[in-house]
């Protein structure tokens, strides 16, 4: 892995399918806005530099990566965290899903190797 830290989503333009080492803003997301969130239901999103709430998900949506542990989002949430993984520009469909199959949209960082807040750890694997 290149030893560059991207920080904007105009930067990842080009790393789709790349080992990536991304820094941004631990964000929590419900991705059923009409629902109140709870449990499995909370995803979590990094947002970049330069955006209000943009930025790519942890883990494919369909993946049990995405459903982050209620630890890590109380340690993160709100804080500027590094993560390193394989960028995605769109998610990556789920494996032995029919091709009529609905999919969340969005980037990701899948698989995710580590999350980790500089100069406090320097990494948790998931």
């Amino acid at each position: 892995m290149e030893s560059k830290t991207y920080t904007t989503i105009k930067e990842l333009e080009q790393k789709d399918g790349q080992k990536v080492e991304i820094v941004g803003k631990y964000q929590l997301y419900n991705p059923y806005p009409n629902k109140k969130a709870a449990g499995g239901n909370v995803l979590v999103r990094i947002v970049m530099e330069g955006e209000e709430e943009d930025g790519p998900f942890l883990g494919a949506f369909w993946h049990e990566q995405s459903k982050r542990s209620a630890e890590e989002m109380k340690k993160y949430e709100g804080k500027l965290v590094h993560v390193r993984g394989i960028y995605h520009q769109e998610q990556p469909p789920q494996p032995d899903a029919p091709d009529f199959a609905v999919t969340f949209g969005g980037a990701c960082i899948h698989p995710v190797d580590t999350v980790f807040v500089e100069g406090e750890d320097s990494g948790v694997a998931r």
